[in-house]
């Protein structure tokens, strides 16, 4: 019996629709605190693990938008990761 060697990759696209997570840290602010912690996991876990695995974490372009309002950075702040 021969060594086999099993190579995976695992790919990871972030996406919210438009003006998500505003809207729900105005009407959902538990949600959107979770959502954000997601994101934060993924970022984290790729620069962890990146000796182990490979990884590739996109975000597409509504979300890096999203990202940048002032209020999701605001929510951002206070979440205690």
């Amino acid at each position: 019996m021969t060594a086999t060697n099993l190579y995976h990759a695992v790919g990871l696209h972030m996406h919210q629709p438009p003006g998500n997570l505003r809207l729900l840290i105005e009407t959902n602010p538990w949600e959107a605190e979770e959502i954000i912690r997601c994101y934060e996991r993924a970022a984290r876990y790729a620069l962890k693990l990146r000796n182990v695995a490979h990884l590739h974490v996109g975000f597409s372009g509504v979300l890096l938008e999203q990202f940048m309002d002032p209020a999701v950075v605001e929510k951002e702040k206070s979440i205690q990761i």
